[in-house]
């Protein structure tokens, strides 16, 4: 009988990649049931376009991306090994900064309202999590810059919450118009130490900068395919 039941799970794994593919790991929904914090905040068009920051160097990577964010636009990371090091900086932090810098200018200029920014190493799967991402920017309070849909310090009831403190991770958040250009602002006008006499890494320079609004979503919604295998972490990072 053991052997029978046995035999029948695995038929119908099968049927389901066969049907669907392999179930992704998903790192807790946001509540689809969330009320709008104000219905008149121009959030109409939820397709966003999706960016993906994506080292070359790193195939794997984006093919994963490929089928887990369909549709997305993948953006060449600027490869930090490539430059001439940066003190306070690891090579992977500084090309993780410039590479978001590049998406920054890009929207600045660009049509949307609103953009999806992720790294190559975000767990996501936008068929499923789509309609729990609209539903956290729709209750984000209006005039939200940032909102990071994944973090890894960040902690409350769920919900949308104004960050608290430096936002660990920069690996999957939304994006304004706005927000892209008080960054960039922010940048030319500090460089990149704000208020140190080093160079910050990008989710610490990001949480540091006067007047742009952060709120992240919570329980974090997008968490890294593998925290083991960062190229910040490891100052490879492109």
């Amino acid at each position: 009988m053991r052997t029978a039941c046995l035999a029948l799970a695995l038929v119908l794994l099968l049927v389901m990649y066969v049907t669907r593919g392999w179930p992704e790991a998903y790192a807790g929904p946001a509540d689809p049931a969330w009320p709008l914090a104000d219905p008149a905040w121009p959030l109409a068009d939820p397709a966003w376009p999706v960016l993906v920051i994506s080292l070359a160097r790193r195939p794997q990577r984006r093919e994963r991306l490929r089928s887990q964010a369909g549709g997305a636009t993948f953006i060449d990371a600027v490869d930090g090994k490539a430059l001439a090091p940066m003190p306070g900086l690891t090579p992977g932090e500084l090309g993780c900064f410039l590479s978001h810098v590049a998406i920054w200018r890009r929207v600045a200029d660009g049509p949307h309202d609103v953009v999806m920014v992720l790294e190559d190493d975000a767990n996501v799967h936008l068929p499923t999590q789509w309609p729990d991402i609209v539903a956290a920017a729709g209750a984000a309070p209006r005039g939200w810059d940032i909102l990071f849909l994944g973090h890894n310090n960040q902690d409350g009831p769920p919900g949308i919450q104004e960050a608290r403190g430096d936002v660990w991770g920069t690996h999957a958040m939304l994006l304004t118009r706005t927000g892209a250009q008080r960054l960039l602002s922010a940048l030319d006008a500090r460089g990149m130490a704000i208020d140190n006499d080093k160079p910050l890494p990008l989710d610490v320079w990001v949480s540091r900068v006067p007047g742009v609004r952060r709120y992240c979503v919570l329980p974090s919604m997008i968490a890294p395919f593998d925290v083991q295998d960062s190229d910040t972490a490891t100052g490879t990072r492109g």
